[in-house]
């Protein structure tokens, strides 16, 4: 197995572009700046920027002093609220193999699949963005709303 979580390029570039917004929520970062911070690609990232303004996750602000900034403070955004935005609803399955059908009465494998279903969405849910903001940055990380 080689990931138990498989998650796009896509939310790769967001959640590290998310964690890079979270170190200094005082100004907007343009496009260019969190490509080659995270070594992305700009129209990749792009388009993952579209998709987390729609979700509401950030704001974006055209012209020279534009960018894209938090929506919200860096505690109340979850690794699970970027990976829903990207992924879609992360939805428990009833299978740990991936099985529609069963062919025992009885899942030999007890609730594993639950219990790895529900450690995985609370982990998700308890890992905000300031947990990744070191001590230094937590100070200057003030959320601005500027539209």
């Amino acid at each position: 197995m080689n990931n138990l979580l498989k998650l796009s390029e896509s939310t790769s570039l967001a959640l590290h572009m998310m964690v890079l917004l979270a170190e200094d929520t005082r100004r907007f970062h343009t496009t260019e700046e969190i490509a080659n911070a995270i070594s992305g690609s700009r129209h990749h990232l792009s388009k993952v920027i579209q998709r987390l303004v729609t979700e509401g996750l950030i704001v974006s602000k055209s012209g020279p002093a534009g960018g894209v900034m938090l929506e919200r403070p860096p505690e109340d955004i979850s690794f699970l609220d970027i990976i829903e935005a990207l992924e879609g609803k992360f939805l428990e399955q009833d299978c740990f193999l991936g099985r529609k059908v069963c062919r025992a009465k009885k899942c030999i494998l007890g609730n594993l699949g639950h219990q790895l279903f529900k450690k995985t969405r609370e982990t998700l849910i308890n890992t905000k963005l300031s947990n990744f903001i070191p001590a230094n940055h937590k100070k200057k990380s003030k959320p601005r709303k500027e539209k």
